[in-house]
């Protein structure tokens, strides 16, 4: 299962940061419209959960190489997940930034999601 995590994960993560860069309107209207309905967030949290416990729980890998961005990127995933099922009444309090703040914090972790996953997909796919 490890072996299909690090297949799967720098992918995810690539074309998740490149649809971020390229997508940063249709993700901001996406954020307005699940904070004024927050019932959007059970079936988003539910998938968040699932992969992220998925991801960490067969790559639960702590060592200095850069293999550790898949697992921190699950628990990120694991936690916004419960977060997002247990706290979604509440969560529109935390997501009140105005569209130029979340234009720059999409477009920068875009471009760090894109980043790292492709250097882990040469890594999978393309090193030696």
């Amino acid at each position: 299962m490890e072996e299909v995590i690090r297949h799967v994960v720098p992918l995810f993560m690539l074309c998740l940061g490149v649809s971020f860069i390229i997508n940063t309107e249709q993700w901001i209207r996406y954020n307005k419209e699940t904070v004024e309905n927050t019932h959007r967030l059970l079936p988003l949290g539910l998938f968040l959960l699932a992969f992220g416990l998925a991801i960490v729980s067969a790559h639960n890998v702590w060592e200095a190489s850069w293999w550790v961005a898949v697992t921190i990127f699950g628990w990120i995933m694991a936690i916004k997940g419960a977060g997002f099922l247990i706290l979604s009444k509440h969560i529109y309090k935390f997501h009140i930034w105005p569209d130029r703040v979340l234009h720059i914090m999409l477009l920068c972790t875009g471009i760090l999601m894109a980043l790292v996953g492709l250097f882990l997909s040469y890594e999978v796919f393309g090193g030696a």
